[in-house]
């Protein structure tokens, strides 16, 4: 899928910028971010597959998920920043 298309999709912007700001966080954390936290988990799938999220499965007795920016999502991330900026 082309990178633009999966960014675009509603609250991967959400992820994204959230990573930037916080560098690792948990499936439940990135899910309250968004309006509709049941697509979070197809969304987060996409940005992985896109090679712009990092997914680390933690061997705790909930098997917790964390996510991450690879450089590829940082410097999409940085660039949605700034078209952000320019909005205001």
């Amino acid at each position: 899928m082309p990178l633009l298309k999966v960014v675009s999709k509603k609250d991967a912007d959400k992820f994204l910028l959230a990573l930037l700001e916080n560098a690792k966080m948990n499936f439940g954390k990135l899910a309250k971010l968004t309006d509709y936290p049941a697509n979070a988990s197809r969304i987060l799938r996409e940005l992985t597959k896109e090679g712009l999220l990092r997914r680390e499965v933690l061997q705790d007795e909930k098997r917790s998920v964390i996510y991450s920016l690879t450089p590829k999502g940082k410097e999409v991330a940085l660039l949605l920043m700034k078209l952000k900026e320019l909005e205001e």
